[in-house]
């Protein structure tokens, strides 16, 4: 599975999953960001495909009825590691499900969290064979138990599956398919990327 992809997603009620046909708001897309204190200028619409790597200097951020989908490195980042910014975007949010995720398959590296009101559920990030975080409990139905020659084990072989099952599961499954989730229309900004001092004190 080659994949290079930052996402998170916010579900205000984690029992309806977000849908091909649900209709795309860019003035809330918008007033998200500026929620945390961003100044964004939008540059369009486009298509949300997994494999798309974002470029650096622009945040997508697709607004629908119930939920959020932002694809962005940093703040991917930022919820996993769950630095200054991701408490302020999960105290924006005190209710809802939060998701993250990031994958870079040419450097076999991966990242996910998923919090519940708040409250982390699970976190791994692993990379170049070596896991930096596994935090909470597997979900059985996301995370298969993985069997292997222990000596030859790789945790990103496991990792990256679950980390796009964590995604999947915020789906419902029209759209969550082939790993493109064409249909999503979002709104492209120009967003400097805020790096680790903005992370810490933005």
């Amino acid at each position: 599975m080659g994949a290079r992809a930052s996402h998170t997603i916010i579900l205000f009620d984690p029992a309806v999953k977000l849908g091909s046909d649900d209709e795309h708001d860019p003035a809330v897309a918008g007033e998200f960001l500026r929620s945390l204190g961003k100044a964004p200028a939008l540059l369009g619409e486009e298509y949300l495909e997994m494999s798309y790597r974002i470029p650096d200097n622009e945040t997508w951020v697709g607004a629908y009825p119930n939920g959020l989908v932002i694809a962005s490195f940093d703040v991917a980042n930022s919820v996993v590691s769950h630095d200054k910014f991701a408490k302020k975007l999960l105290a924006a949010h005190p209710t809802s499900q939060v998701t993250a995720l990031t994958v870079h398959s040419v450097s076999n590296f991966f990242a996910f969290a998923r919090y519940e009101s708040g409250t982390l559920i699970r976190a791994r990030a692993a990379g170049d064979g070596e896991e930096y975080t596994n935090e909470g409990e597997r979900d059985p139905a996301l995370e298969p138990t993985f069997s292997a020659d222990p000596d030859y084990y790789d945790p990103y072989d496991e990792g990256e599956p679950a980390a796009f099952a964590y995604f999947d599961s915020c789906f419902r499954p029209e759209v969550a398919k082939e790993e493109s989730y064409y249909g999503l229309r979002m709104s492209k900004f120009r967003w400097k990327r805020y790096g680790f001092w903005g992370m810490l004190f933005g």
